[in-house]
């Protein structure tokens, strides 16, 4: 298993009133002042690329960018996909819970799948569960991540829209966690921000 957690902790102040309902503000930065937003659809990783996407706390990859990390899809009927199927009866550790670049039922940190590399980062509680991660906790995460990135220069670390989506917080409320981040711990060059994927994603969880 790729070992990119990194370490380090952050001092979060008290989490203010969440704004996840709010309208999301078209932008062509993550953060006024902050690295571009870049709009690119990924669908095969190049060598040394690392795929960055938002995880349920249990790992499920179903849909949005945890599907196509896992699955190859961000939609689609998830339930009934082989893949899924295959990956939740089998145990931890068994080959079938391993696909395109994630790994089923591992909700954090890096992991190498059949085609590529990936990074999970909790965003939700449990699938369906919008909103459901506080601020203080989306800060540690999103600094973690900063900090695995910053110890692996030679890889670039795609990032989704983390978040955003079934996440249910909007591009604005999670642009200002990454300005706190930012200012504490400065966004490394081989962190490449994706626009939220094009496509929407079929109703349902994560």
């Amino acid at each position: 298993m790729l070992n990119m957690t990194g370490g380090g902790k952050t001092n979060a102040p008290e989490a203010p009133t969440p704004r996840p309902e709010e309208a999301d503000t078209p932008r062509g930065a993550l953060f006024p002042g902050g690295p571009d937003l870049i709009s690119r659809q990924v669908e095969v990783l190049e060598p040394g690329e690392v795929f960055v996407f938002g995880s349920n706390a249990q790992g499920y990859h179903g849909l949005g960018a945890a599907g196509l990390a896992f699955r190859g899809r961000s939609g689609g009927d998830h339930a009934n996909d082989p893949s899924i199927r295959r990956a939740r009866a089998a145990p931890v550790g068994h080959p079938d819970r391993i696909g395109k670049w994630a790994i089923f039922g591992q909700a954090e940190g890096g992991m190498v799948g059949h085609e590529g590399k990936s990074y999970a980062v909790i965003t939700v509680a449990r699938r369906g569960a919008k909103c459901s991660a506080t601020e203080a906790e989306l800060q540690t995460r999103f600094l973690r991540l900063t900090l695995a990135a910053r110890s692996r220069p030679a890889l670039n670390f795609l990032v989704s829209a983390l978040g955003a989506g079934l996440g249910g917080y909007s591009a604005l409320y999670t642009g200002d966690i990454w300005s706190f981040v930012n200012d504490r711990c400065p966004l490394p060059g081989n962190m490449t921000f994706l626009a939220p994927l094009t496509a929407p994603a079929a109703p349902g969880s994560r």
